[in-house]
This record gives structure tokens, C-alpha cells and sequence, in this order.
């Protein structure tokens, strides 16, 4: 079996306008995905923070759980945050890169 040349594939236009619009559809499943990330990131956080703010006015063994409780919530969701914020950035690196191989 012979593999096509790469300056075979592109000559007919609509192959390469199918390269572009395939690359363009990951990138805004990349982005759509690193953006929903970091948005339940921070929103994790800021439950994490308000269950934090609850926990001082409870006293007990409800203040010890809701501090743990709280803790979670902060780290896990700043945790998530910066897994789609690194998405984002690879994408930004990445696609361009994959662009510039395409040739017509």
C-alpha cells in the first residue's frame, strides 16, 4: 500500500478547506472545554469559600465538618481551575502549530 506524498493531499482545495475546518471544530472543543473547567473550578471555589464563612458561625463537630468540607471544595476546585486554564494555553501553543503544517 502506498501512502500519498503530503503536497498530494492538499491539491484538491476541498481536502484542504476539511483539514482547516476539522482543526478549527478541535479548537472549539478545546476551548469550549477548557473554559467549562476552569468555570466549575472557580465556582467550586467560591462553595468552598461560603461553606468556609458558614463554618464560623456553627460550633462543634457541624464547624469541624463543614471546615473540611470547605477545604475540599477550595483545593479541588482550584485544582480543576488550573487543569482548564493549562488546557487553554496548550491549545494556544498547539493549534497554530498544527495550522502552519497544513499546505495548499
Amino acid at each position: 500500500m502506498c501512502l500519498p506524498d503530503t503536497m498530494d493531499v492538499y491539491k484538491d482545495p476541498h481536502k484542504f478547506e476539511k483539514e482547516l475546518a476539522k482543526i478549527n471544530a478541535q479548537l472549539t472543543i478545546v476551548a469550549t472545554g477548557g473554559s467549562v473547567f476552569a468555570i466549575f473550578g472557580v465556582s467550586l471555589f467560591i462553595l468552598g469559600v461560603t461553606t468556609g464563612f458558614d463554618a464560623i458561625s456553627k460550633t462543634g463537630e457541624v464547624m469541624t465538618l463543614l471546615t473540611i468540607i470547605s477545604n475540599v471544595y477550595s483545593q479541588f476546585g482550584i485544582f480543576i481551575f488550573f487543569i482548564g486554564i493549562s488546557v487553554l494555553v496548550l491549545a494556544q501553543f498547539l493549534i497554530p502549530r498544527k495550522i502552519d503544517k497544513l499546505k495548499y
